[in-house]
């Protein structure tokens, strides 16, 4: 009776390799679309204290204006690259997700074939112990036939 060994056992774990290595990409991309969204929040907050600073303000001379314009085109200016960024990057993550359930699915399929494997392996197992079984309960069964008909007594 030999041990159960899975032909395809170092697929098996290369297959889980890779989908610890799309896990790790998925959290990297979730990681950067979390950030670009801080950054863009950051912006916003700086923007509405600028604004309240300048209501504070009873007057403000022309060229202090003309400052706080450039600052808040500089402002826009980032937040539309952020959000082209984040765009990007919410792409990346879904083609991550997707590679991920990808990779998932083949594994899932490997390890059916391994539970069939097993299951199949079982089975055979089960069929070679009744196989042994029986041929030992014929061959007492012979014995104490042939004894019997020596005129051996059973003990």
């Amino acid at each position: 009776m030999q041990s159960f060994k899975f032909r395809l056992d170092r697929v098996l774990r290369w297959q889980f390799d890779i989908c610890r290595l799309k896990e790790g990409n998925v959290r990297t991309c979730r990681l950067a679309v979390h950030a670009a969204e801080e950054a863009i929040t950051c912006l916003q907050v700086n923007r509405l204290a600028a604004e309240q600073t300048i209501r504070n303000e009873s007057a403000l001379p022309g060229p202090d204006l003309h400052a706080w314009a450039r600052y808040f085109a500089s402002l826009d200016q980032k937040r539309r690259e952020l959000q082209a960024e984040l765009r990007g990057l919410a792409r990346a993550l879904e083609e991550a997700v997707s590679q991920l359930m990808a990779e998932r699915r083949r594994l899932r399929q490997i390890e059916l074939i391994r539970c069939r494997a097993l299951r199949e392996h079982t089975l055979a197992l089960e069929r070679e112990i009744e196989t042994v079984a029986l041929e030992s309960h014929l061959s007492k069964r012979v014995s104490s036939s042939a004894d019997a008909s020596v005129g051996i007594p059973a003990s």
